[in-house]
């Protein structure tokens, strides 16, 4: 009888450090910095109302040249470049969006998921390694499903938005369009990003600077989310049984 008290405090006790971990408000800092075609990328996750930062990614590309020579920069920087920049935030932002479970409409889908899931587990070729990697794949969109529903359902508090560009192509006319291109995108692109964003601390710090004497593209960008998962789950969760709610015809 006392092991099993021990053991039923200890479940009890690492239950409510989870708990209160779950709990506690996070600062999540992103970073990205390009600079003569070199390619870097930090984030860091910060603890305690942002007392102490742990890196947890980190990424860094080689330059396009790699003689140092502001010259060498092509041109496909510039314009061009800031163009399939926002081509990508478009594709990522499309794929985050859509559903991917199927044929037919929402109610179907979502009544049909589990067992339409497992029926493609089972009749799907191949070994058991790639079955269990496309169950893995199908956990995970799931899973960023769920948490995308509930940080859209209740927006984002941005600390930090610092947008920096030094944007040229060369010459003064065409560096001056682009200019004014980039500040009309990145206002779009933040009046419609499908999750809400507030910003609390201030609006966002945006500098775009011409070159004129040659074509680049160099960005500096600094983002600072105050996020609390466990109030997250809990919205993923109110979200998902009202979902379910409204497509069940009995409570119509």
């Amino acid at each position: 009888m006392r092991w099993l008290l021990i053991g039923v405090a200890c479940v009890l006790g690492v239950a409510a450090l989870s708990l209160l971990l779950v709990m506690l408000p996070l600062r999540v800092s992103a970073h990205f910095v390009r600079t003569r075609g070199r390619n870097v990328i930090r984030v860091r996750v910060g603890l305690l109302w942002g007392l102490v930062w742990i890196p947890v990614y980190t990424r860094s590309s080689r330059p396009e040249h790699e003689n140092g020579d502001s010259d060498a920069v092509t041109a496909r920087d510039g314009v061009s470049r800031l163009a399939e920049w926002v081509s990508r935030v478009k594709t990522l932002l499309r794929s985050i969006g859509e559903s991917g479970e199927g044929e037919g409409t929402p109610r179907e889908r979502r009544r049909a998921g589990p067992a339409a899931w497992l029926r493609r587990a089972r009749a799907s070729p191949g070994n058991d390694e790639s079955r269990g990697a496309r169950r893995w794949h199908e956990v995970r969109r799931r899973v960023a499903r769920f948490f995308y529903r509930a940080i859209r359902a209740e927006g984002l508090d941005v600390q930090e938005l610092r947008i920096r560009l030094e944007l040229g192509s060369g010459e003064a006319a065409t560096s001056a369009i682009g200019v004014g291109l980039a500040y009309a995108l990145i206002n779009t692109a933040l009046a419609a990003f499908p999750v809400p964003l507030r910003f609390p601390r201030g609006r966002p710090a945006i500098s775009v600077v011409p070159r004129y004497d040659r074509a680049a593209f160099d960005a500096s960008i600094r983002c600072i989310l105050a996020l609390t998962p466990g109030y997250i789950i809990l919205r993923g969760i109110q979200t998902t049984r009202r979902r379910r709610r409204r497509s069940c015809p009995t409570t119509r």
